[in-house]
């Protein structure tokens, strides 16, 4: 699996990342659409856990995903 970032822009204009492990299920890498899609029609949990700070550093929130307004993948490798 490619290495990625993941920085998800809210309604307010607040940008938060996705941890990258968060994307792996059993083992098994999932697509960034699809893991925030799950999240948006509620079969992966009402939540997402993101981070504040793109290099990890930032404090962890959990979000509700209805209220993102984009999502940008940067692949780093």
């Amino acid at each position: 699996m490619r290495e990625k970032v993941i920085e998800l822009t809210m309604q307010s204009g607040v940008k938060f990342y996705v941890p990258s492990e968060d994307l792996n299920s059993l083992g098994v890498p999932e697509s960034p659409d699809s893991y925030v899609g799950n999240h948006l029609v509620g079969s992966r949990g009402p939540m997402l856990r993101v981070l504040t700070a793109l290099d990890g550093t930032g404090e962890e929130r959990f979000i509700n995903p209805s209220q993102i307004e984009s999502m940008k993948v940067t692949y780093l490798t």
